[in-house]
Protein backbone atom coordinates (compact mmCIF):
# COMPACT_ATOMS: atom_id res chain seq x y z
CA UNK A 1 0.00 0.00 0.00
CA UNK A 2 1.21 3.63 -0.53
CA UNK A 3 1.38 5.78 2.61
CA UNK A 4 1.56 8.81 0.88
CA UNK A 5 3.87 9.83 -2.34
CA UNK A 6 7.38 9.08 -0.52
CA UNK A 7 6.16 5.76 1.06
CA UNK A 8 5.08 2.13 1.06
CA UNK A 9 3.24 0.20 3.50
CA UNK A 10 3.29 -2.87 4.05
CA UNK A 11 0.79 -4.77 6.43
CA UNK A 12 2.20 -6.37 9.35
CA UNK A 13 0.35 -10.10 9.19
CA UNK A 14 2.22 -9.68 5.33
CA UNK A 15 5.61 -8.51 7.14
CA UNK A 16 4.65 -11.95 9.91
CA UNK A 17 4.12 -14.21 7.31
CA UNK A 18 7.25 -13.45 4.83
CA UNK A 19 9.66 -13.38 7.98
CA UNK A 20 8.51 -16.31 8.99
CA UNK A 21 8.34 -18.25 5.86
CA UNK A 22 12.32 -16.82 5.32
CA UNK A 23 13.33 -18.17 8.39
CA UNK A 24 11.91 -21.65 7.85
CA UNK A 25 13.45 -21.60 4.67
CA UNK A 26 16.85 -20.62 5.91
CA UNK A 27 16.58 -22.89 8.90
CA UNK A 28 15.95 -25.92 6.14
CA UNK A 29 18.76 -24.36 3.91
CA UNK A 30 15.70 -24.33 1.67
CA UNK A 31 16.98 -23.12 -1.79
CA UNK A 32 13.98 -22.02 -3.00
CA UNK A 33 13.70 -19.70 -0.21
CA UNK A 34 16.83 -18.38 -0.45
CA UNK A 35 16.33 -17.84 -4.20
CA UNK A 36 12.60 -16.59 -3.69
CA UNK A 37 14.53 -14.35 -1.30
CA UNK A 38 16.61 -12.65 -3.71
CA UNK A 39 14.53 -12.29 -6.56
CA UNK A 40 11.81 -10.46 -4.18
CA UNK A 41 15.16 -8.45 -3.10
CA UNK A 42 16.09 -7.82 -6.57
CA UNK A 43 12.52 -6.73 -7.65
CA UNK A 44 12.63 -4.04 -4.78
CA UNK A 45 15.71 -2.85 -5.90
CA UNK A 46 14.94 -2.15 -9.24
CA UNK A 47 11.20 -0.76 -7.86
CA UNK A 48 14.04 1.91 -5.86
CA UNK A 49 15.73 2.45 -9.13
CA UNK A 50 12.92 3.24 -11.22
CA UNK A 51 10.87 5.15 -9.13
CA UNK A 52 13.85 7.35 -7.89
CA UNK A 53 12.58 10.86 -8.45
CA UNK A 54 9.57 9.85 -6.00
CA UNK A 55 12.04 8.74 -2.81
CA UNK A 56 15.00 9.84 -0.74
CA UNK A 57 17.14 7.43 -2.29
CA UNK A 58 19.94 7.60 -0.32
CA UNK A 59 18.60 6.38 2.75
CA UNK A 60 16.50 3.62 0.44
CA UNK A 61 19.93 2.61 -0.99
CA UNK A 62 21.30 2.45 2.49
CA UNK A 63 18.45 0.17 4.12
CA UNK A 64 18.98 -1.97 1.22
CA UNK A 65 22.70 -2.36 1.91
CA UNK A 66 21.62 -3.03 5.23
CA UNK A 67 19.42 -5.82 4.40
CA UNK A 68 21.78 -7.52 2.08
CA UNK A 69 24.11 -7.80 4.89
CA UNK A 70 21.84 -9.16 6.90
CA UNK A 71 20.81 -11.65 4.41
CA UNK A 72 24.51 -12.57 4.21
CA UNK A 73 25.18 -13.51 7.47
CA UNK A 74 22.23 -16.61 6.85
CA UNK A 75 25.22 -18.22 5.18
CA UNK A 76 27.91 -18.40 7.99
CA UNK A 77 30.81 -17.30 5.74
CA UNK A 78 30.09 -19.16 2.74
CA UNK A 79 30.53 -17.85 -0.80
CA UNK A 80 28.31 -19.28 -2.95
CA UNK A 81 25.97 -18.97 -5.87
CA UNK A 82 23.43 -16.85 -4.60
CA UNK A 83 25.61 -14.66 -2.93
CA UNK A 84 27.45 -13.76 -5.97
CA UNK A 85 23.73 -13.08 -7.60
CA UNK A 86 22.81 -10.62 -4.44
CA UNK A 87 26.29 -9.03 -4.75
CA UNK A 88 25.36 -8.20 -8.60
CA UNK A 89 22.44 -6.91 -7.61
CA UNK A 90 23.43 -4.56 -5.20
CA UNK A 91 26.21 -3.72 -6.95
CA UNK A 92 24.35 -0.97 -8.97
CA UNK A 93 23.36 0.24 -5.37
CA UNK A 94 26.74 1.69 -5.06
CA UNK A 95 26.93 2.65 -8.37
CA UNK A 96 23.94 5.11 -8.00
CA UNK A 97 25.55 6.03 -4.91
CA UNK A 98 28.68 6.94 -7.12
CA UNK A 99 30.61 4.74 -4.31
CA UNK A 100 32.81 3.58 -6.90
CA UNK A 101 35.40 1.87 -5.10
CA UNK A 102 32.93 -0.28 -3.12
CA UNK A 103 31.12 -1.04 -6.52
CA UNK A 104 34.59 -2.39 -8.20
CA UNK A 105 35.62 -4.40 -4.80
CA UNK A 106 31.95 -6.33 -5.19
CA UNK A 107 32.69 -7.08 -8.72
CA UNK A 108 35.54 -7.86 -8.66
CA UNK A 109 34.78 -10.35 -5.63
CA UNK A 110 31.91 -11.74 -7.86
CA UNK A 111 34.61 -12.44 -10.76
CA UNK A 112 36.90 -14.23 -8.62
CA UNK A 113 34.31 -16.22 -7.28
CA UNK A 114 33.14 -17.03 -10.82
CA UNK A 115 36.28 -17.69 -12.38
CA UNK A 116 36.60 -20.38 -10.08
CA UNK A 117 32.92 -21.93 -10.94
CA UNK A 118 31.73 -24.15 -14.18
CA UNK A 119 28.70 -22.33 -15.95
CA UNK A 120 26.71 -19.54 -14.18
CA UNK A 121 26.99 -17.90 -17.88
CA UNK A 122 24.11 -15.46 -16.52
CA UNK A 123 26.50 -13.99 -13.81
CA UNK A 124 29.08 -13.98 -16.26
CA UNK A 125 27.63 -11.76 -18.68
CA UNK A 126 25.80 -9.82 -16.25
CA UNK A 127 29.40 -9.11 -14.72
CA UNK A 128 30.95 -7.96 -17.72
CA UNK A 129 27.73 -5.78 -18.31
CA UNK A 130 28.35 -4.21 -15.04
CA UNK A 131 32.30 -3.99 -15.94
CA UNK A 132 31.35 -1.66 -19.07
CA UNK A 133 29.11 0.98 -16.90
CA UNK A 134 31.85 1.68 -14.88
CA UNK A 135 34.44 2.24 -18.19
CA UNK A 136 31.29 4.13 -19.85
CA UNK A 137 31.30 6.31 -16.61
CA UNK A 138 35.04 7.07 -17.03
CA UNK A 139 34.98 7.86 -20.66
CA UNK A 140 36.92 4.69 -21.51
CA UNK A 141 34.16 3.92 -24.37
CA UNK A 142 36.54 1.74 -26.09
CA UNK A 143 37.38 -0.86 -23.39
CA UNK A 144 33.59 -1.02 -22.25
CA UNK A 145 32.35 -2.05 -26.35
CA UNK A 146 35.11 -4.56 -26.05
CA UNK A 147 33.79 -5.73 -22.80
CA UNK A 148 30.19 -5.63 -24.24
CA UNK A 149 31.37 -7.58 -27.08
CA UNK A 150 32.78 -10.33 -24.75
CA UNK A 151 29.35 -10.25 -22.82
CA UNK A 152 27.23 -10.72 -26.27
CA UNK A 153 29.48 -13.82 -26.86
CA UNK A 154 28.70 -15.46 -23.52
CA UNK A 155 25.26 -14.37 -23.37
CA UNK A 156 24.82 -17.01 -26.25
CA UNK A 157 25.32 -19.75 -24.07
CA UNK A 158 22.74 -18.39 -21.49
CA UNK A 159 19.52 -20.54 -21.15
CA UNK A 160 16.80 -20.13 -18.73
CA UNK A 161 16.83 -21.99 -15.28
CA UNK A 162 14.83 -22.50 -12.69
CA UNK A 163 16.25 -19.33 -10.64
CA UNK A 164 16.76 -17.47 -13.91
CA UNK A 165 14.04 -16.56 -16.09
CA UNK A 166 13.38 -16.11 -19.41
CA UNK A 167 12.48 -12.49 -19.05
CA UNK A 168 15.57 -11.62 -16.72
CA UNK A 169 17.50 -12.51 -19.89
CA UNK A 170 16.17 -10.72 -22.03
CA UNK A 171 16.28 -7.88 -19.68
CA UNK A 172 19.98 -8.31 -19.71
CA UNK A 173 20.43 -8.66 -23.35
CA UNK A 174 18.44 -5.05 -23.83
CA UNK A 175 20.49 -3.62 -21.15
CA UNK A 176 23.90 -5.21 -22.92
CA UNK A 177 22.89 -3.64 -26.06
CA UNK A 178 21.49 -0.25 -24.93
Amino acid sequence: NFVDSNSISIHRLVQAVLRNNLRESFNNKSKFGIELSLSWFEKLLQFFIENENNFKLTNSFNQIIETSEKLKKKFKGIYNTQLAYLDLVIAPVYFNMEKYDQYKQILDKVDKYLKTTKGEEYLKCKILYLYSKKKKKKSDFSTAENIINTALQKFQKIHSTSSISKSEIENLKAKILF
